[in-house]
């Protein structure tokens, strides 16, 4: 097997030429060019692979909390709807003294002043995980959804401060179709897309 020594001059590392003419690159130098291309070849494939399993580990994270805020949202929901169910038909009813339904309306209100401060740690949870600067669109799916729970947090302090916006329509889907959109963009898996779609419908 031929070697070289790199320390030893090779004759045919360059080839002579005519005064002024470039030099032909012998073994040893073509040697090292192919070296140099594949050293830059495995860089880029492993630091493509690190990159990639830091973004699945972003994501793996903000759809575990995705999990948990939508979960507290549900509960949030079904203790002021639990609520209005126990105060009527006296919350409603026109013959109930103003006294007494307004005594019930603050039983409502209250359920959801309950709420806030619970959902306000899941979405600060949301808002301080941490991405990669470079990692756009990760960051666009966490800010997302941080947005959508801050319309819901927002719904909620409005049916506290007066139980008649939980009768005021609000229409479209608000935050919630961005948030679902920009988690289905960094969805890695059909899987996992699936899983969005389950949780922000």
């Amino acid at each position: 097997m031929h070697t070289f020594d790199l320390d030893e001059e090779s004759p045919d590392a360059v080839a002579p030429g005519p005064p002024g003419s470039r030099g032909r690159r012998g073994p040893a130098g073509r040697w090292w060019a192919a070296l140099a291309v594949l050293l830059l070849v495995v860089g880029t494939a492993v630091s493509t692979g690190a990159d990639q399993r830091s973004r699945d580990r972003e994501f793996s994270a903000l759809i575990e909390q995705v999990t948990q805020g939508q979960s507290a949202l549900r509960y949030s929901y079904a203790r002021v709807l639990a609520t209005v169910e126990y105060t009527s038909p006296q919350l409603t009813s026109p013959r109930t003294p103003a006294r007494v339904r307004a005594g019930l309306a603050r039983i409502v209100e209250q359920a959801a002043a309950d709420r806030v401060a619970p959902m306000r740690a899941h979405r600060d949870a949301v808002a301080d995980l941490s991405m990669a600067a470079w990692h756009g669109r990760q960051r666009r799916a966490r800010d997302a959804y941080r947005a959508y729970l801050d319309e819901e947090i927002g719904f909620l302090r409005a049916v506290a401060a007066d139980l008649h916006a939980l009768y005021r329509p609000r229409t479209g889907d608000g935050g919630l179709g961005a948030a679902r959109a920009a988690l289905l963009a960094v969805s890695p898996d059909q899987a996992s897309s699936e899983r969005v779609r389950k949780l922000l419908p």
